[in-house]
């Protein structure tokens, strides 16, 4: 009866109970008022990969044995499989159980750096147990909660409610469906004009990527873009961008129209490829494209605490890549950090705009504009919607317009045939 025992309830990893026993303890408990809690270690098949299966294993036991020497009498832990655990944790509430859990997952992560492993992030979904009959149903909600967090290394622990399992399955969707949607160019680039403020021409366009559906909907980037900055297909999809940006201008040349420089949003995760000033040179010489007919755009986010940032940007500006930073005034650099970066052109943010025709954020954008003139660079304001705001600017002296009072963003075909002379 012991073996048999054994066989069924004890896991044989740990030494303590496996999902089996947990579920039949569970039967036998009352009044229940506590939180079922799923948790893992984030990929912590890579850490297996580099340590080996043996002291993997030595390692889940001494975060098991952690877990244990925390429950009180009322709670209970055990094993599922691989680094997959359940819990049963009580709290007062749960802003008390999220104290403790990140207390647990910053005793695992220091742990693992005491025993010399690859830092570890551990990861905790919560289910509210309260009149819970199905145990499988609700550790299934506990792993969805779980899974909304994967990823994100500032946090340890999520919390089941259907607003973000939904969000967190949208986001899935839209990473799995990525690689197709390259292969199958999905993925359409749009140009929005950039205007001279003074002689009202044509200067130049940013293209904006847009996700066309198989029934001719679109996703829009503010739902993608963030997924993928965050898993970092985002490099994968700028590349392409800039591809696609350099066939077009290819194609509009050789059809004799008079091309104008177009610039491309380029990621963090993309400043980080090693060599991409000679990777983007060479897919512009490719397609027989000077890199002055790519600008590239750097958001104002991407400059802060990148050591080797300043270096990339060199590289890139050494190539001929002209370089634009982009969503000045969102609130992240210095203008002190604008002296030693290699920018050609400033585009003030729409924040600010939005805000110029009043005293204090007409002083603001005028002293901005002044400031980039007397270090050399242009400026381009961007999300310009109404002509009061364009004749500010004018007044003020910025270079380029972009946004709505001219246009918006709009396919290849509408742009060419209404901004480039054959």
């Amino acid at each position: 009866d012991k073996e048999l025992y054994e066989i069924a309830y004890v896991d044989a990893l740990t030494g303590g109970d496996n999902y089996a026993s947990f579920k039949q303890k569970w039967k036998h408990m009352e009044h229940i008022n506590g939180f079922i809690v799923a948790f893992d270690i984030d990929r912590f098949g890579n850490v297996s990969q580099l340590v080996g299966t043996e002291k993997s294993n030595e390692l889940l036991k001494e975060v098991c044995d952690m877990l244990k020497r925390q429950l009180t009498s009322e709670e209970m832990l055990a094993h599922v499989e691989q680094d997959e655990f359940i819990l049963l944790l009580c709290a007062k509430n749960p802003m008390e159980l999220q104290k403790r859990i990140d207390l647990l997952g910053k005793h695992i992560l220091s742990m693992s750096m005491e025993l010399g492993m690859p830092a570890l992030h551990a990861v905790f979904g919560v289910y509210a147990a309260q009149e819970v009959n199905n145990v499988d149903a609700a550790y299934s909600c506990a792993i969805q909660a779980k899974n909304t967090i994967k990823g994100n290394y500032n946090k340890y622990c999520g919390f089941y409610n259907d607003a973000s399992v939904v969000q967190a399955k949208e986001c899935q969707e839209l990473a799995d469906n990525f690689t197709s949607a390259i292969e199958h160019n999905a993925f359409e680039v749009w140009y929005q004009p950039k205007i001279n403020a003074q002689t009202e021409q044509v200067v130049g366009a940013e293209a904006l990527v847009r996700w066309r559906q198989l029934d001719g909907s679109m996703i829009s980037p503010g739902k993608f873009i963030p997924v993928f900055e965050g898993n970092g297909m985002i490099a994968v999809l700028d590349e392409y961008v800039f591809s696609m940006v350099c066939s077009q201008q290819k194609k509009w040349r050789e059809a004799g129209r008079n091309i104008v420089p177009v610039s491309i949003n380029v990621s963090r995760a993309s400043l980080r490829i090693e060599n991409i000033a000679q990777r983007y040179s060479k897919i512009a010489a490719e397609y027989g494209i000077d890199t002055s007919c790519v600008q590239l755009e750097i958001t104002e986010s991407a400059t802060v605490s990148d050591e080797n940032l300043e270096e990339c940007l060199k590289e890139l500006h050494d190539a001929g890549f002209k370089l634009l930073l982009d969503d000045f005034g969102s609130g992240y650099s210095s203008l002190v950090d604008l002296y030693h970066m290699p920018f050609d052109v400033i585009k003030l943010d729409k924040s600010l705009i939005d805000y110029i025709e009043e005293n204090q954020g007409g002083q603001l954008v005028r002293q901005m504009i002044a400031y980039a003139k007397s270090m050399g660079r242009s400026t381009t304001a961007e999300g310009v919607e109404s002509k009061s705001q364009l004749e500010l600017l004018r007044s003020m002296e910025c270079d380029d317009i972009q946004g709505f009072y001219y246009d918006k963003p709009m396919v290849k075909e509408k742009f060419a045939s209404k901004y480039l002379k054959a």
